[in-house]
């Protein structure tokens, strides 16, 4: 005799969901901007971090892609005979771009009631 198999009507069937993360992506450096460039870095970190076999030219190949204001990319590529080329390369874009941090700590007070400047300092 056939086993016979009972279908449940149309839509009455849980879907099967599968799960699965989201899938990061590492911002470019288009402009001169600390907020970018620390994203950018956070990202990196992030991302290439948890592989610590990773060598330095292959981090420091990641990072050349990700930066796309010339500027940036000089400051890269100035370092490309470096031993150490990655760490090299990201020091001296951290120290172009903590110019912007002090440039902003030495602003101004900000006065009452101008919700722009805070907003600006605040970021």
């Amino acid at each position: 005799m056939p086993v016979q198999i009972a279908v449940p009507p149309s839509g009455s069937i849980p879907q099967r969901t599968l799960y699965s993360p989201p899938k990061p992506k590492i911002p470019d450096c288009t402009s001169d901007s600390e907020r970018e460039f620390a994203n950018m870095k956070l990202a990196l970190d992030n991302l290439l971090g948890p592989y610590p076999k990773l060598t330095e030219k292959s981090k420091y190949h990641v990072l050349l892609e990700h930066l796309k204001l010339p500027e940036a990319q000089m400051i890269g590529q100035s370092c490309q005979h470096h031993p150490y080329l990655y760490s090299a390369a990201m020091h001296a874009l951290q120290l172009q771009y903590q110019s912007e941090i002090a440039a902003i700590l030495q602003s101004p007070d900000i006065k009452p009631n101008d919700s722009h400047s805070f907003q600006r300092f605040a970021l």
